[in-house]
């Protein structure tokens, strides 16, 4: 998160949600899992309409970063469509197969 130049950006009740990829076996679950308290803190509301954890992304990406697993091109083309539509309600959205449940973070607490 970068604060500092662009503090507007990150007002209360801003809509975020948190991804990742990574080399091993867990995903980036540990550092989403860090993420929370500084998120909530901010006034943020995270979206957890699920929660795409790409794991072993060496086998998921090629050199140049494109994605070479359909599965999880399709778990991330359905995450993205789910987060825009918590984002931006008004805004109607193709369906993608099953969608994720749309929840807040800071409305459960």
């Amino acid at each position: 998160m970068n604060m500092a130049s662009q503090p507007d950006l990150y007002s209360q009740k801003q809509r975020v949600v948190l991804m990742g990829a990574s080399p091993g076996g867990f995903g980036t679950i540990l550092s989403q899992n860090a993420w929370l308290p500084a998120l909530r803190t901010l006034g943020t509301r995270a979206w957890f309409g699920g929660c795409p954890l790409v794991s072993r992304a060496q086998n998921v990406f090629d050199q140049n970063g494109a994605i070479t697993d359909k599965a999880v091109e399709e778990q991330l083309r359905q995450f993205v469509t789910g987060f825009i539509e918590f984002s931006v309600p008004d805004i109607p959205m193709p369906r993608l197969g099953r969608q994720p449940r749309r929840r807040a973070w800071t409305d459960q607490h």
